[in-house]
């Protein structure tokens, strides 16, 4: 049986810092799960991460795809299930963009998501997808 991301955490930050960034884990989903409607650098981005995958030669009964997932970095994952390749995406349609600031910063959310999946045995693929915004 596997591990809630409860257990993970608490496996791999401790006990409190655990349950600490599990408490933000489930608000970050709930929250972009609201925001989800609507989102169209989210559903083009997703849309077009599909379609290259179709497109490719490749086996496609082993892959899914899946948006606003429970996850550090939530926006778009692929999953091959035959290798445990996790491919986590977060995606940012802003113009100006920290890695390090505010009270969740990017970075630390790449370094939990890390953590997460290592519990499970996984290395996952992190990338952060920013838009080009032109006015």
């Amino acid at each position: 049986m596997s591990m809630s991301n409860r257990e993970k955490l608490k496996l791999a930050l401790g006990t409190d810092e655990g349950e600490k960034q599990f408490k933000y884990l489930s608000n970050k989903h709930r929250g972009g799960k609201a925001n989800a409607k609507g989102n169209s650098f989210e559903n083009h981005f997703a849309v077009h991460q599909i379609a290259k995958y179709l497109n490719k030669e490749a086996d496609h009964n082993d892959t899914t795809f899946s948006t606003q997932i429970e996850a550090f970095v939530d926006d778009f994952l692929i999953r091959h299930s035959t290798d445990d390749y996790e491919c986590y995406h977060q995606l940012k349609d802003v113009e100006r963009l920290s890695w390090t600031s505010g009270e969740h910063p990017i970075k630390d959310d790449f370094l939990l998501q890390y953590a997460l999946s290592q519990t499970s045995g996984i290395q996952p693929a992190l990338k952060l997808v920013v838009s080009k915004k032109r006015y």
